[in-house]
This record gives structure tokens, sequence and C-alpha cells, in this order.
């Protein structure tokens, strides 16, 4: 009975912990070159007006934009909006 509870208590942990992820939405009307930072170097993504790009990075990274010259530090569960072109950062 006791392995059961422990099993259930698992399952329950691994399909209740929240997306360890960083969404972007571009809000502008243009393309942008997004930039993230990881332990494993930078990654750049493109991202289409008026799209969202979902799960950038896990629990923490750095993104910025082409065209913007601040940096964010971000973690998981914040969201990254595009908007006149600059990047603004929601907190969760």
């Amino acid at each position: 009975m006791n392995k059961l509870f422990v099993t259930s208590a698992a399952v329950v942990a691994l399909f209740s912990t929240p997306a360890l992820a960083l969404d972007v939405e571009n809000k502008d009307g243009k393309d942008y070159s997004i930039y993230i930072g990881t332990s494993g170097g930078i990654d750049t993504v493109n991202i289409a007006a008026g799209k969202t790009q979902k799960g950038m990075c896990g629990v923490i990274c750095t993104v910025s934009i082409e065209g913007d010259s601040r940096e964010f530090a971000v973690y998981a569960g914040d969201k990254a909006v595009i908007k006149d072109g600059k990047l603004e950062i929601m907190k969760k």
C-alpha cells in the first residue's frame, strides 16, 4: 500500500509541475531575431511578425532582440513581448 501511495504522489507531482519555459510574443509588424543565452552558449531564433514562439529556454536564461541593446535575465514562467521595437518582460 505504501508503494502505491508514493508512486501516485510522484505521478501527481510530475503532471502538476508547470512548464519550465519562456514564451516570446511578437506584437510588431516585422520579424525579429531573438538571442537566447544559456550555459551552453547563445542561440538565435527568428520570430515572425504577430507570432508567439513557445518554450525558448529552461529554468533561467538571458534574452535580447536585434535593435534593442538591453538584455534581460528571465526565469521559468516569465513571458517576453516584443512591442514597438522593444523587448518587455512580464514576470510570473
